[in-house]
């Protein structure tokens, strides 16, 4: 599975961008197949690497920033009508799922058509 690690040299890249460019990796990496369960993902299906990460590119210290940055990003997700709460689930879950506007989106930074800002891993 593609991580937030895996598609940034360091969190000082990924904490360098604005929530829209972020979302847009998130778009891809979910598109790649971040969360075991298909389909649906949550803010720790992000989170998971750089939290078991110790590293002087990724160091705890950023944990929190990092956290807010990929929780910012999501919402600007869901802000744009991307991505939606999953509604099958029975009780109000973490989960989300891309709305039917999102799932139109089959290519990498379809959502605002801007030039790539990092180059995710395949």
């Amino acid at each position: 599975m593609p991580t937030l690690v895996e598609a940034f040299p360091d969190a000082k890249a990924l904490l360098a961008l604005e929530p829209e460019e972020l979302g847009d990796v998130i778009v891809e990496l979910i598109h790649r197949g971040i969360s075991p369960n298909p389909g649906r993902f949550g803010l720790h299906d992000f989170l998971y690497a750089v939290n078991h990460r110790d590293t002087p590119e990724w160091p705890s210290s950023v944990r929190g920033q990092v956290t807010q940055a990929v929780a910012e990003a999501l919402a600007y997700l869901e802000q744009a009508g991307l991505v939606i709460s999953d509604p099958t689930q029975s009780q109000p879950t973490l989960w989300r799922i891309f709305s039917r506007r999102g799932q139109k989106l089959s290519e990498p930074w379809a959502s605002r058509g801007v030039q790539r800002s990092c180059n995710p891993a395949g």
